[in-house]
């Protein structure tokens, strides 16, 4: 067996390999299960307030995670290898997830993440809000609001200031919440 912190940069039949995404996703892991479990009791008000700010910053930032692995996924045809007649119903199999949650983490895939197809790349539709996203600085929700707004807009209206929209709906989400 390899050691903990070993990382080998290619596949080989024969060698059991560990990459750089699994070894973080182990400590994180990790870290979380250690998180989970500390004792709350000895904070003080402020600094649970603290930890309740923070915890919802990494909860934000996995959406930005989500969309990574929705690239990979899409961009190696796994659920057409799979049998899947869609990436959702793949999402709805793999995760055990509710229909609508996988047409939901979709749908946020391809506003906010960067796709391929072949040698094409193509970034978020939504790149500031995508960036917001990454940064953990809007939740999930505030994004699909932002995204779905922008969509309703006609269409000269959406030519002329679909960016300064975005960008202004995105100053209310940081003081409002999603609804």
């Amino acid at each position: 067996m390899l050691p903990d912190r070993h990382i080998i940069g290619h596949v080989s039949e024969s060698v059991l390999v560990e990459t750089e995404a699994s070894v973080a996703l182990r400590e994180l892991e990790a870290a979380f299960g250690r998180f989970a479990t500390v004792a709350l009791d000895p904070c003080a008000d402020d600094e649970i307030e603290d930890i309740l700010r923070r915890f919802e910053t990494i909860r934000n930032k996995t959406a930005a995670v989500d969309d990574r692995l929705l690239q990979q996924v899409t961009q190696r045809s796994m659920p057409f290898n799979r049998g899947c007649k869609s990436t959702a119903v793949y999402l709805k199999f793999l995760l055990r997830i509710a229909p609508a949650e996988a047409s939901r983490r979709v749908k946020a895939y391809e506003r906010f993440g960067q796709r391929c197809s072949g040698s094409m790349t193509a970034g978020p539709v939504y790149r500031v809000t995508a960036a917001a996203l990454q940064r953990g600085e809007i939740s999930p929700a505030h994004a699909k609001v932002i995204a779905d707004t922008v969509e309703r807009l006609p269409e000269q209206v959406a030519y002329d200031h679909e960016d300064q929209i975005e960008t202004e709906m995105l100053g209310y989400a940081a003081t409002l919440d999603p609804r």
